[in-house]
């Protein structure tokens, strides 16, 4: 059984290279800008951007330049739907944008800083991209006037949503507005239905308060097995080099967990969760290309479970509810962040510019419970993460993520849950890209509401959801991805995969499928969403399970929105 595996992946391997285009046109990983922000281009012959910085330069004026979601000047084509969409569609605001900047009149220019607030825009929704250019220099004052272009997405998303994995369906009737009246705010009423509840959601955020660095978020679900109450105020990190930060957020929620034996709900339960966390933070800021911050804080997180007495599913093996559980201590956190950011485009995303840290980013925390503090046991709680992105060559790219959190008590770990992934992209001409991802999971000693599973709702597309489960799985996903500069009626952006899967779980029950790898191979179409604020990419999929049981269709249809490719 174990030696199964590289006999697939060679396989699997040979099959998508036989698709690519040949070496000869290999091209970059990290292609140039692609898309499009009108409006910002220097004006005037400056000098490059280390002269300006070895002139000791300093901001001059600031200017905005708000692109509509149609650029019917240009090259979206002068039509009445598009003239319609960006006369009804409330652009951003210029206060809006101002918050979000992390540089003001007077201070030094520099380039680095310019990039990162690039960043930080892209990164809200309400913008397709952002631009920020010198524009013209004033030898007399030594001063660069700065313009900052940036393009609208429509944000004003009513309607029906769809969804198809691992053979269930989901709708969802909402209203949300992410960039309310211009002002970056967001909104949100829905109606959603899956496998598990149907939800009305109501939802806000804002990024920024009254122009300040202050964050709110509020949260209220009414479910048909509970609902979820949520709040979250914080002065972030909001940049490289900021030295103060803090936060205090609180949630509420009551709903049913299942947990599933062969693809089936076996046994459901009510789960109460109660959390509340407060943290202080502070850095030294930017220093050799390295920023190192420090955090302390408080969390409490209870979890509750009791009986449905009108549940038709029966108990589980054991015979006994998860145990109820309360923690309650303080934590000392450490984050490391190396600058090692580049933009690229058509890797994750469709036509749209992409911000890759290619260096390396960890964060540890630790806390002591004590029932002393309020918490029903003693306890040591770790939790750990990092990553690391870096270009092998020029047309290929690697990166690697790890996880751990566990629970030192008794003498011993529990709820122990590791985490590794890796993802390669090589791409062989500007249209063509392989992929190859790699995610692992190990735990001991969970806690009995947790479990692992791999289905069709996480990465097994040809088998229904949650179908295996066990106490550690492993996921190989293959991909040929084709990036296209199709726009259908300037609306999405159009790409295509073929892709292979397979997939096994280890030290779950007795199972038909349980400790065996399942494969399947399948087509799919991708949708960028290039003038709505909704997702980032549709998946439309089409999956053949290559390992079929009678519990399995032959032919697996499965729509999502997800934030990539």
């Amino acid at each position: 059984m174990h030696a199964e595996l590289p006999a697939v992946v060679r396989c699997a391997l040979a099959f998508l290279a036989a698709l690519a285009p040949g070496l000869s046109e290999a091209a970059s990983v990290l292609q140039a800008r692609d898309a499009d922000v009108p409006g910002c281009m220097r004006t005037e012959v400056l000098g490059a951007d280390a002269e300006l910085e070895a002139r000791a330069a300093r901001i001059g004026g600031i200017e905005f330049t708000v692109g509509d979601v149609f650029d019917v000047a240009g090259r979206d084509g002068d039509r009445a739907l598009f003239r319609a969409a960006n006369h009804l569609h409330p652009a951003t605001r210029e206060a809006t944008l101002r918050a979000q900047l992390l540089f003001g009149p007077g201070e030094l220019y520099r380039r680095r800083v310019l990039d990162e607030t690039e960043r930080s825009l892209r990164r809200l929704r309400y913008l397709y991209d952002a631009q920020l250019e010198p524009v013209r220099y004033h030898p007399a004052s030594n001063a660069v006037d700065v313009r900052v272009c940036t393009r609208d997405v429509w944000t004003l998303s009513p309607g029906v949503s769809f969804g198809r994995g691992g053979g269930e369906n989901s709708f969802g009737f909402e209203i949300e507005d992410y960039n309310v009246l211009g002002s970056g705010q967001s909104l949100t009423l829905a109606r959603r239905t899956n496998v598990d509840r149907s939800t009305t959601i109501f939802s806000w955020n804002a990024p920024t308060v009254r122009g300040t660095r202050w964050q709110v978020s509020a949260d209220y679900h009414i479910s048909t097995d509970g609902g979820l109450r949520a709040l979250d105020v914080s002065r972030p990190f909001y940049s490289l080099e900021t030295r103060r930060a803090l936060g205090a957020a609180v949630l509420d929620s009551d709903a049913t967990t299942r947990l599933y034996r062969a693809g089936e709900p076996a046994f459901e339960f009510a789960a109460a969760r109660r959390e509340a966390e407060v943290w202080l933070g502070g850095s030294g800021g930017l220093e050799g290309g390295w920023v190192q911050r420090y955090r302390v804080g408080w969390t409490f997180d209870e979890r509750r479970f009791a009986r449905l007495p009108e549940s038709p599913l029966g108990g589980p093996a054991q015979g006994d509810l998860p145990p109820d559980r309360r923690l309650s201590y303080p934590w000392i956190g450490v984050q490391w962040i190396e600058d090692g950011y580049a933009e690229t485009h058509d890797v994750d995303q469709i036509g749209r510019t992409e911000d890759m840290n290619l260096g390396f980013a960890g964060d540890v925390r630790a806390g002591v419970a004590t029932t002393a503090l309020g918490s029903d046991r003693d306890a040591l709680v770790l939790e750990g993460a990092a990553s690391w992105s870096g270009s092998l060559r020029p047309e290929q790219l690697l990166s690697v993520e790890a996880g751990l959190g566990t629970r030192v008590e008794d003498g011993g770990t529990r709820d122990t849950d590791a985490q590794l992934a890796a993802r390669t992209y090589w791409r062989w001409s500007s249209r063509w890209m392989s992929f190859a991802g790699i995610e692992t999971r190990w735990t001991r000693d969970l806690d009995p509401d947790q479990q692992v599973l791999l289905g069709g709702d996480n990465g097994l597309r040809g088998y229904p959801l949650r179908f295996v489960e066990g106490r550690s799985a492993a996921l190989l996903t293959l991909e040929q991805r084709l990036f296209t500069a199709w726009e259908p009626l300037r609306l999405c952006r159009v790409g295509g995969a073929v892709f292979f899967d397979a997939g096994r779980t280890w030290g779950g029950l007795d199972a038909p499928d349980a400790g065996r790898w399942l494969k399947d191979v399948g087509v799919g179409l991708r949708l960028g969403n290039s003038r709505s604020s909704r997702g980032s990419v549709i998946h439309i999929d089409v999956a053949v399970p290559l390992d079929a049981t009678d519990r399995v269709d032959g032919v697996q249809v499965l729509i999502k929105t997800k934030a990539s490719f």
